[in-house]
């Protein structure tokens, strides 16, 4: 019961310092940047090898067969990142990341559950290295 108090009670806290330096901040780049959502769709027509070798992702919390298609998802019930001088602070709380692959191995769709801030890391390699 306290773990649970603790951990809501810090997911709280980082929330609000991060709401609170966005309406504080008069830089409107920063303000803009951080507020960019990123999308997966930069998977869809990659083979499922790529997510499975890529450092932010490895081994799958869940596998299953749909008709044709296979879902393997990662679930993420907390993680914090980023720095607070910048504005970059990224939290992701229950957080379920999916990629729908057919059975030629090429990602069909990527879906995003619950609270999920993507970050540049979430994508494939050579996105990164753009």
């Amino acid at each position: 019961m306290k773990v649970k108090f603790l951990f809501v009670f810090f997911s709280f806290i980082l929330v609000s310092c991060n709401s609170t330096n966005n309406s504080s901040n008069s830089n409107n780049e920063t303000v803009k940047k951080s507020s960019e959502k990123i999308s997966l769709k930069p998977w869809i027509g990659k083979d499922i090898v790529e997510v499975l070798k890529h450092p932010k992702y490895g081994t799958p919390s869940k596998k299953e067969k749909v008709g044709n298609n296979e879902i393997i998802s990662y679930m993420e019930y907390f993680s914090a990142s980023g720095h607070l001088s910048d504005n970059s602070i990224n939290v992701n709380l229950f957080c379920k990341r999916s990629f729908i692959f057919n059975s030629e191995s090429k990602i069909i769709d990527a879906i995003e559950e619950g609270n999920c801030q993507n970050t540049i890391e979430n994508l494939p390699i050579e996105e990164i290295k753009k």
